[in-house]
């Protein structure tokens, strides 16, 4: 049985980030637990709506459909023509449309600010939810999958367990990976090696060879044409063009604890209609209220990724330039900032400033 609650949001302080009170009416949606579900950063000029069409394609370029182009002014990184919005994200926008909360710069590449993060609670079925996010500008970071010792295992890995020491003083923000392999359908793909066969109709997060980081879905959006380096799978979307569509894959096993609790704290990655990234993280919420939200936050195309305690962490760093980096929490219920600096026994992307990257170290 469904049902519906009008709720309130009001922002408040996580970790070292105040944000500004705010307050947005919600609608969340709760159902009986099973295994079948069925705004950004300030611009710098008003009005300014930023979208992913490169003016130039690099090498094996892969197609994207439009959904996942966004018009943006290029300029050349590493040799390769990219694309870069003007500003940051515009203010997220709740429900109603009117009511919006801020966000905060929080970590930078080569002096500009590329993150930035914002949180507020979602009071819904039961008790308030915090809801922490990031924004990221894919365009203006080199992104890499790397590999834990479980998940996937073997190796031995180019990108192991953490990120080299070479590549540290480079380290702009890691963030977790999806499910163990046995819970999903979907494959993995890295350093040329096909570990789980990868399937058409997931979501998949895409690392290209330019370190650019896409987020489509898989037979549609992008390949596997020789343009990516790195292909990571977990379940269909859980938002597509906008829209909710977890109704549309019948069966799907989204997750639960692991005392069969399908109340969790969830994570998600997602291309905003602007064209950026976001991270998403969302404390004691099931999968339905969950996707509303991240429609609501202005997804175009969200997947789901690791859940439970303790898994969901997206993490900046302090101290960049050097060797001694030490990194701060998205939200005060996430663990272990420096997992990706002394091992990690499950997958992770981290992003790196690609002016300061020294080649080669990462893949």
């Amino acid at each position: 049985m469904r049902t519906a609650t009008v709720v309130a949001r009001t922002c408040l302080c996580v970790g070292t980030l105040l944000v500004t009170a705010c307050s947005a009416g919600a609608t969340t949606s709760g159902r009986t637990p099973g295994t079948d579900a069925g705004g950004a950063p300030p611009a710098t000029s008003p009005g300014a709506s930023p979208g992913l069409t490169p003016t130039h394609s690099p090498t094996h370029s892969p197609t994207l459909s439009p959904t996942l182009s966004p018009t943006l002014s290029p300029t050349t990184r590493n040799g390769t023509d990219v694309v870069v919005p003007p500003g940051g994200p515009a203010a997220l926008t709740g429900v109603p449309l009117d009511q919006t909360a801020p966000w905060t710069p929080v970590a930078t590449a080569s002096g500009a600010p590329v993150v930035w993060s914002a949180s507020f609670q979602l009071p819904a079925v039961g008790a308030p939810v915090t809801v922490s996010a990031a924004v990221f500008d894919p365009t203006r970071l080199h992104a890499a999958l790397f590999n834990g010792t479980l998940l996937p295992g073997g190796g031995p890995w180019h990108n192991g367990d953490r990120v080299p020491a070479a590549a540290v003083p480079s380290l702009v923000a890691t963030f977790n990976g999806g499910f163990l392999f046995k819970h999903i359908h979907g494959g993995y793909f890295t350093e040329g090696t096909v570990i789980k066969p990868l399937l058409d109709g997931q979501a998949t997060l895409a690392v290209r060879a330019d370190g650019r980081l896409v987020v489509g879905v898989y037979g549609r959006d992008l390949t596997n044409d020789g343009s990516w380096v790195s292909l990571r799978q977990n379940l269909p979307p859980m938002v597509d063009q906008g829209q909710v569509s977890i109704d549309q894959y019948p069966g799907t096993y989204w997750g639960n604890d692991l005392h069969n609790v399908w109340v969790t704290e969830r994570s998600a990655i997602c291309t905003r209609t602007d064209g950026r990234l976001m991270y998403v993280s969302m404390g004691k919420i099931d999968v339905r209220p969950f996707a509303d939200e991240l429609a609501a936050m202005g997804c175009r195309l969200g997947m789901e990724l690791d859940i439970n305690g303790g898994y969901p962490q997206f993490a900046w760093f302090s101290g960049f330039g050097t060797g001694n980096r030490s990194g701060t929490l998205l939200d005060s219920h996430m663990r272990a900032p420096d997992r990706s600096l002394t091992g990690d026994k499950k997958d992770f992307i981290a992003l790196f400033d690609p002016a300061t990257l020294p080649a080669g170290t990462v893949v």
